[in-house]
């Protein structure tokens, strides 16, 4: 190992920590993104259904309006997360992931002559395509970084933890935002932390792209950039420059939604939100404010609690604040600890009249990473110096992890959401489910069933 006073450590890397790293990465890519979550929806999986929507309606009919999908669904068929301005419905989500469902579903539809696939099929292959593999390609860039600077088995554990140990895991098939902006945040973060000038300006741009995907990632990319420059002032690393390149490279995805916004919805800074069609969500968004109810739910909540829902991120908040005062390593932990107090800051402030009424609360998604970094720094200590603490202290986040990968994996092979009439609904229904059979097929089942072939007009109840 090899460091500067305050540098960031360096350790070298082995041929076979390598292997066992990007072994595990792939394992674990394996396990999460098997299973078939569209499988068990009684229709259009709600949270998925607008995005797939608007991917079709691009593709096949060369517009954003949602209105030529609907029409041929059913009859008065309609989404609550819609908006609609002047007649026409449009997507009310952020649109980054249907932005890339658009390239990756043109070219599938076009191998099948260009027909229009079913809802299922398109929704498991481009969670899988534009989630999954994403995720995957951007863990298996944070193991190496995280092995440079905590050492190839502390790292393997932080990758482990966070993809198979967190909620991450039950969204990572699913064509939705979270994971996508979490993998495109983390990706800028090491494009963030290089000396080149192209390298800074990427960041930006998967940062801003993360942004786009989801609006809050504005905030947590702004957030990161922010330690990098702090960083960059405090060693003098040309801070004006990486300033600059990151503000071209996030100008690009922030000018595309600019010009979205203003050619949808008549003005640059007006969403979709704006134009909210359920009464019960436009209520929901007058009475957004802090709560503190709502952090502590956000922190230790029976049905989103970061430390109930991932019991190891105890460890890794503890890490994070350790670590922070070790002049080798505070950069990162001083981002992981930023990024968290913007996460809970939000959750605190959006889940106080929008509780998620999925498994997870998503909304606190892109803290994961940085505490599962925060478990692999105090594994790191305790190989650097083991003791009987360290050893039981390994013990209780394999066993955190344990209890993280369990809730992850029966939510992730029964069913995404939650009904809020339930105390603990994870117990009450995905449990009982997963251990009495009634879970869903993996996605293997349903790619290559002879009746699902892309492109298939008669896809049965899976249309």
């Amino acid at each position: 190992m090899t460091a500067e006073p305050g540098a960031t450590p360096s350790f070298a890397p082995t041929r076979r920590g390598e292997r066992l790293g990007i072994a595990a990465v792939l394992l674990c890519a394996v396990a999460i993104l098997l299973p078939d979550r569209y499988a068990i929806t009684t229709f259009h999986e709600a949270n998925t259904a607008g995005r797939v929507y608007a991917v079709h309606a691009f593709v096949h009919y060369g517009t954003w309006s949602l209105a030529p999908i609907l029409c041929r669904t059913g009859p008065g068929h309609s989404i609550v997360d819609m908006s609609a301005r002047e007649g026409e419905p449009y997507l009310q989500k952020a649109p980054g992931t249907s932005w890339a469902g658009v390239p990756v579903y043109a070219v599938l539809s076009a191998a099948t002559g260009g027909k229009r696939l079913p809802f299922h099929w398109t929704s498991m292959a481009l969670g899988l395509l534009c989630v999954g593999v994403p995720l995957v390609l951007a863990s298996l860039a944070l193991r190496r970084a995280w092995a440079a600077e905590l050492g190839e088995r502390p790292a393997a554990v932080a990758v482990v933890a966070m993809l198979l140990a967190s909620p991450l895991h039950a969204y990572a098939g699913m064509f939705q935002d979270y994971p996508l902006a979490v993998a495109l945040l983390m990706a800028g973060w090491i494009a963030a932390r290089r000396r080149d000038a192209g390298s800074m300006a990427a960041s930006g741009l998967l940062m801003g792209a993360a942004g786009v995907t989801n609006y809050a990632f504005f905030l947590y990319g702004a957030t990161v950039a922010g330690v990098e420059l702090w960083r960059r002032l405090a060693l003098r690393e040309r801070p004006g420059r990486f300033a600059l390149a990151w503000a071209a490279g996030v100008a690009l995805p922030a000018i595309a939604l600019l010009a979205y916004n203003t050619h949808l919805f008549g003005g640059p800074l007006t969403t979709a939100y704006a134009y909210m069609l359920d009464e019960g969500q436009r209520i929901a968004h007058a009475h957004v404010g802090f709560s503190f109810e709502a952090l502590v739910r956000s922190l230790v909540g029976p049905r989103h609690g970061i430390f109930f829902v991932a019991p190891w991120t105890v460890l890794g908040a503890a890490g994070l604040g350790l670590a922070a005062r070790d002049p080798r390593r505070q950069w990162t932990a001083l981002a992981g600890i930023a990024v968290g107090v913007a996460v809970l800051g939000f959750s605190s402030v959006w889940e106080t009249s929008n509780a998620d009424d999925m498994a997870f609360n998503r909304h606190v998604m892109a803290v994961f990473p940085w505490l599962a970094w925060g478990l692999g720094y105090l594994v790191r200590r305790v190989l650097d110096g083991a003791s009987v603490w360290g050893s039981a202290g390994l013990g209780l986040a394999g066993a955190g992890m344990g209890i993280g990968w369990f809730y992850a994996l029966a939510t992730s092979w029964t069913f995404p959401y939650h009904a809020f009439q339930l105390a603990s609904p994870l117990w009450q229904i995905n449990v009982p489910m997963f251990l009495n059979g009634g879970h869903v097929p993996s996605i293997l089942y349903h790619l290559f069933s002879p009746w699902a072939v892309p492109g298939r007009e008669a896809a049965g109840d899976h249309w």
